[in-house]
């Protein structure tokens, strides 16, 4: 693939995402100013637990199928068998957290979580099959239409229905993710999920360190989990009302990111790599331009969207910034390092500095409340950007 592919790709994919993201934040700001912050928090919590739940169910196989199946060394059918068994065992963790809220009569986290682990997974088997097949166009369309279907469903539901905004989120959510699948299952045919032969023990065969990144990633999510049982839901619904507003930051790192993965996987050797990345590295330029943008407009954008009532959340958006401008980076290192074979020590620089970040979510919220949680990311952001830096340099210098 050549330079101008793979930004231009990278581009087209981001922007989809960028305009899902819009749709995103806007679907959240309706549903904070309905609800409340302590509801939301709610919500963010159940968000949390699905990405922690769905993270480990996935535990690196579809990076490591992407590798592996652009390295010709997976067959389309394995690949197309390993899908079923991912959204299997996503259909059998929601079913278990839906028969636990149930049995423990909780009307809150477990009742939602599973609905959003669902669309976690559809959503990831669809990102995995098109990313594979290198068609980024298709899937920045799809990850807009996913977000549309959500607007479309939460408010219809809201509007027509007696079903709680909560419920209606999750639908919508649903709702969006498994159109999504099926689009993509019909786009790459070849590689959508086949339950006449279901891999159910070889979905993570090779997958040891990919997993534990992935794993540890998701872990990060609990950081939301753990605010809300130390000062309870409205810290997290503060935090959570501008937590995914900064995903405009690492969209176009993101995406490049993504679209990297077969391309360096690929490569024959450093310099290789360097003729197909090159045209593309200004990408993480325009994430630290958004950064800048929006850690000055905070105040601004906070009062505009979501009210007074979430006023000190202009502080958590301001820092969650400047953690996002380092996330833009690390995103491209550890998917060049894990490309590389360096999936080890990705795994054990994720797992180091997540540890950190989770022991300092306790005290840190106890004294500075939603402030804390995004202090604890940005600690942890700065720590593994070192620690990539130093394995680039490393890894450089061998190849």
């Amino acid at each position: 693939m050549k330079n101008f592919s793979l930004s231009s790709n990278a581009v087209v994919l981001s922007a989809g995402r960028a305009m899902a993201q819009l749709v995103m934040v806007l679907v959240l700001a309706v549903l904070a100013r309905i609800i409340g912050a302590e509801r939301l928090g709610i919500v963010a919590s159940s968000m949390a637990l699905a990405t922690v739940a769905s993270g480990l169910i996935d535990f690196g196989a579809g990076s490591l199928m992407i590798r592996e199946y652009s390295a010709q060394r997976l067959t389309a059918s394995e690949f197309a068998s390993r899908n079923a068994a991912r959204i299997c065992y996503g259909v059998i963790s929601a079913c278990v957290m839906l028969a636990l809220g149930l049995a423990l009569g909780v009307q809150g986290i477990l009742m939602l979580a599973p609905a959003f682990l669902l669309a976690s997974v559809f959503s990831q088997t669809a990102q995995v099959c098109l990313v594979a097949t290198h068609k980024g166009m298709k899937l920045s369309v799809l990850s807009f239409s996913e977000r549309m279907i959500l607007a479309v469903v939460f408010g219809t539901t809201v509007y027509f229905t007696d079903l709680t905004p909560e419920l209606a989120f999750a639908a919508g959510y649903l709702c969006g993710s498994t159109v999504m699948l099926v689009l993509a299952s019909s786009i790459a045919s070849e590689l959508k999920p086949s339950f006449r032969r279901i891999a159910w023990r070889r979905l993570w065969n090779g997958s040891r360190y990919y997993g534990l990144s992935t794993a540890v990633i998701s872990l990060q999510s609990t950081d939301v989990l753990i605010a809300n049982a130390v000062v309870g839901p409205a810290v997290a619904g503060i935090y959570g009302a501008v937590s995914r507003w900064t995903m405009p930051i690492t969209l176009a790192t993101g995406a490049f990111a993504a679209i990297m993965n077969p391309v360096v996987s690929a490569a024959k050797d450093r310099d290789d790599i360097w003729h197909r990345i090159r045209g593309a590295l200004w990408i993480p330029i325009v994430s630290a331009a958004i950064a800048a943008i929006m850690f000055i407009f905070a105040g601004t954008f906070v009062n505009l969207v979501l009210g007074e009532e979430f006023a000190s959340s202009t502080g958590v958006l301001q820092v969650l910034a400047l953690a996002a401008a380092l996330s833009a980076f690390s995103q491209v290192a550890q998917v060049l390092l894990q490309a590389r074979g360096r999936e080890r020590s990705v795994a054990i620089s994720l797992g180091c500095t997540v540890a950190v970040q989770l022991v300092l979510v306790p005290p840190m919220v106890a004294h500075f409340g939603a402030l804390g949680l995004a202090v604890a990311s940005f600690v942890a952001q700065t720590l593994l950007s070192i620690s990539y830096c130093l394995l680039l340099l490393k890894v450089w210098r061998r190849s």
